[in-house]
């Protein structure tokens, strides 16, 4: 039998042999579970690629979730639709390899829900991902948990805690400072060529931490962590304990990177549907590089996210030692310095 390329047809073994041509949505949502479970790596991908993942029914998903997306490579996985990521059972999730986890994307990462995470967890996967879709997490996901939600998670940290040996997870939230390649870089970035906007204007809450202060942190929990240690076997998050609006601590960035504040502002709606706009024209022209606008990041810029940290300063003595404000002026200096040399 003649092969046939999976990114120009279907081919499934039943009773009998069947072919399809290039599958239309209808197609798809006819396919039989036993039909999707013989779908190879390829073909999933090539789903993924034409976007018709999403039209698959649910018997179908489960069965291809089940016995094709463990035979995926890293790259086909990174490749999935945020969609399909987020509908997939909190079993299946919890069914990918660390390699597989490591290569979710950002936005991947940030529509796994507390199920998810759960599931995860209990099979210690979640210290398998990349930084990028762990912040991604903990924007959309771990705001949404409860205390003993949050104890459950990272397993292979915690659930190693024993009398013979002491773990403390730390999770501390929205780093910023000098040389910092993620967040104050791209607020100053886009406010050099003027294309940063504030969403809702920028009144949402959230709170962030100043590299000093999360490396004293880290410093506190290793001076502190010991078998039957209080912070033995817990989790923490590590914050500025700051709250304030998002456009405070944007413009105060901007500011100390010698621009102008930003004044103008979109909807949260509109931000939204700019996101899906731009990612599907980053997709059409494959493009590598994240686009200035996501639906990842119009949720996070409108959406309030800060916690309470009194647990990490009665366990482990944290106080933040520089404020939001000194550190403004620490990065100010940083950058005047980079500017001259």
């Amino acid at each position: 039998m003649m092969r046939i390329d999976p990114a120009l047809s279907l081919m499934w073994r039943t009773p009998t042999t069947v072919q399809i041509g290039f599958p239309t949505p209808v197609v798809i949502a006819e396919l039989t579970p036993a039909q999707a479970a013989t779908l190879s790596p390829e073909q999933v991908k090539a789903l993924a690629d034409a976007g018709l993942l999403d039209d698959l029914a649910d018997t179908a998903e489960a069965a291809l979730g089940a016995d094709s997306l463990d035979q995926l490579t890293p790259a086909q996985i990174a490749a999935l639709p945020v969609e399909f990521i987020d509908s997939l059972a909190p079993s299946t999730a919890a069914s990918l390899s660390p390699a597989q986890v490591a290569a979710l994307t950002a936005a991947q990462a940030a529509t796994l829900s507390p199920a998810h995470l759960k599931a995860m967890a209990a099979v210690g996967l979640l210290d398998a991902l990349a930084d990028t879709a762990e912040a991604a997490l903990l924007a959309e996901a771990l705001d949404q948990l409860s205390p003993a939600q949050i104890a459950a998670l990272s397993p292979a940290q915690l659930a190693a805690n024993s009398p013979a040996l002491g773990t403390v997870a730390l999770r501390p939230h929205l780093i910023w400072g000098p040389n910092d390649p993620q967040l104050t870089a791209r607020v100053l970035a886009r406010g050099r060529t003027g294309r940063l906007r504030l969403v809702d204007k920028g009144l949402k809450l959230i709170d962030s931490i100043f590299i000093d202060n999360a490396v004293d942190a880290h410093i506190l929990a290793l001076e502190r962590i010991f078998p039957g240690a209080a912070c033995a076997g817990k989790a923490y998050f590590i914050t500025q304990g700051e709250p304030m609006a998002q456009r405070d601590l944007i413009n105060g960035m901007l500011k100390a990177g010698g621009l102008p504040p930003c004044e103008k502002s979109i909807s949260a709606q509109s931000a939204y549907v700019v996101g899906v706009i731009m990612e599907i024209i980053w997709k059409m022209l494959g493009r590598q590089d994240e686009p200035m606008m996501t639906r990842f990041v119009a949720k996070q810029l409108s959406t309030a996210h800060w916690y309470n940290i009194s647990a990490a300063k009665r366990d482990l003595g944290y106080e933040p030692k520089i404020s939001v404000a000194q550190g403004l002026q620490i990065l100010e200096k940083s950058l005047q310095k980079l500017s001259a040399s």
